[in-house]
């Protein structure tokens, strides 16, 4: 993951663009707080954490009934997609 402020995205978009495309998680910031991460938008399989907030949508659909898992196969989905990505 490379983290650059806004100022820097934009002044070589380019460049952080293409390393999001291929695969390379950019996170950017504002004011030195995080602001905005750049991701491929091919990735594959389940994004959790703080990826695209990603993880409020799986809550919400299974508050909606659209998803029926117990607690604990949804730890183990997103553990094991955690897993497969080498994080921790």
């Amino acid at each position: 993951m490379s983290k650059v402020s806004l100022k820097e995205l934009k002044q070589d978009l380019a460049t952080y663009a293409e390393n999001a495309a291929g695969g390379e998680v950019v996170e950017v910031s504002k004011y030195n707080k995080p602001y905005i991460k750049l991701v491929t938008a091919a990735t594959h399989g389940v994004i959790v954490g703080d990826l695209v907030g990603s993880s409020v949508k799986i809550k919400k659909a299974l508050r909606a009934g659209s998803i029926k898992l117990s607690s604990g196969a949804i730890e183990a989905l997103l553990s094991t997609d955690r897993n497969e990505r080498g994080e921790s």
